[in-house]
Formats: C-alpha cells, structure tokens, sequence
C-alpha cells in the first residue's frame, strides 16, 4: 500500500493478507508498525491486515503537530483515501486513544479492539516523568540502552529490538514531548457513550505502563467490554506473539 497523502506529505501503511474484511492496527507512542511485526504471521490471510504508522512515526512524514486529534485526523483521511470503509479497528497505547478520538470524529469502525489503552482523560505525568521524557528526547544513546534493559527480560531478538530501538529515536522530540503532553491533556470519557460500535479493551494484569486500574473508567464511559490478559504486560503482540494473536482473533 505503502504511502497515502495528508496535508501536503504522507503517511505510510502496509498490507498483508486480502479479503472482504478489513482490520486496521494503530501503533502506541514511540513505536510503528513494527510493532505488530512478530505477530503478523499468526493473523489470518483471508483478511486484508492493515498497519498504519501514524505521522511523525515509523516511515510516514513529520506532520505537525504531532497530537492525539491531528493523528486521528490523518488516520480518518487515510482510511478515506484506500476506502478501509468500514474496519475494525485495532490500537495500541496512544494507538488505542488516537482510534477514540478518531470514532469520535466520525471515523468509519464497526467494532474496536484496544490493547493497553491510555486513560481516555489523561495520562498520569508528573513532572519527574515530564523531565525523563526531555532528557531522553537529548539523548538517543541513552534511549537505545533504556530500551534494551526494559525489553531484556523478554528474550526479543535483535533484528526486532533493533527496530524498537530506531523507532524510539526516529520520533526525537515530538514524541517525548508534544505526543506525550497530547497524552496526558485528552478528555474523550464524556463523549465516550455516543460511540455507535461496541469497544473491547485487551488489557495485562502486568501492565506497568498502564495499570489495569487506570483504565476501568474508560471502559466504564465506553460501555465497554474488558477482557484481562492474565500475565501480560502493556506489548503482549511483541512478548507472546502467537498466544496474543489467538487471542485477538476471539474478539474480532
């Protein structure tokens, strides 16, 4: 599929599989499509996969500014312009909050799945956490060995950890700064109820960057359904690819 046009520039996707149903997946923040990579070939072919780097991510141009609602805008036009009408919709993250704001404007989901979803009224950022993010914005070494420590654990490979690691540094400073303040200054729970297709949350018990308590109120304004991932943390797609993917597929 590759690039589409928004405001002058462009935003990159890719495809894999085809069929009458669509499944759109929406990265979290300093990330890309390479997130869902060790996943992709555990996701059935009969249906067109479609993944989607948001602007000022992965392979698609800096757009600005780089905001929870101008991603939402440029992922509405880009569905509009490969006629992805209707899909269901699957986010990560800022991924997930982005598909919100998204179906709120408008945007044609028949049914969204969201994975580790940040709070629908902000994102928790004290100012220690603010400072981090600025100094890690300064310090692209730096982010490489924090990325390293914090996916260790996890026995990734290195071709894929080094894709985490450029996709980190690729988003220097709009994601550690405009993104993040984006993050924490959303107020979507009010309007949530008027959202016209049902909304699954796929959420880890482990989750550290999200604590499965911090999203219980957006599920509730959501009229949502929660499904919790016993033993998961916030990249289950990355961790367990095969075991996530099955159970993706039981909510789609």
């Amino acid at each position: 599929m590759a690039y589409a046009p928004f405001e002058g520039c462009r935003v990159y996707s890719e495809r894999l599989g085809d069929g009458s149903k669509t499944a759109i997946f929406g990265h979290g923040n300093l990330a890309s499509c390479n997130s869902w990579r060790l996943m992709m070939p555990f996701l059935p072919l009969d249906r067109k996969n479609v993944f989607v780097d948001f602007p000022g991510f992965g392979k698609s141009d800096n757009i600005p500014p780089c905001t929870v609602e101008h991603c939402a805008d440029a992922l509405i036009a880009w569905q509009r312009h490969w006629g992805l009408e209707p899909a269901v919709y699957v986010g990560h993250s800022m991924g997930a909050v982005v598909g919100l704001a998204a179906a709120l404007k408008g945007a044609q989901f028949s049914h969204m799945v969201l994975i580790g979803c940040g709070p629908a009224d902000g994102y928790p950022m004290p100012e220690q956490m603010r400072a981090s993010f600025a100094m890690l914005a300064q310090n692209p070494p730096l982010i490489e060995a924090m990325t390293r420590k914090n996916n260790g654990p996890f026995g990734l490979g290195e071709d894929i950890l080094k894709e985490i690691i450029a996709d980190a540094i690729r988003c220097i400073p709009h994601g550690y700064t405009e993104m993040a303040d984006s993050l924490a200054g959303v107020r979507l729970s009010g309007q949530l109820s008027a959202l016209p297709m049902p909304v699954t949350f796929l959420h880890g018990d482990h989750d550290s960057v999200v604590p499965l308590d911090w999203i219980r109120p957006t599920v509730a304004a959501a009229h949502g359904k929660l499904v919790v991932m016993e033993g998961q943390v916030h990249l289950p797609m990355l961790v367990e690819p095969e075991q996530f993917a099955a159970t993706l597929e039981k909510e789609l």
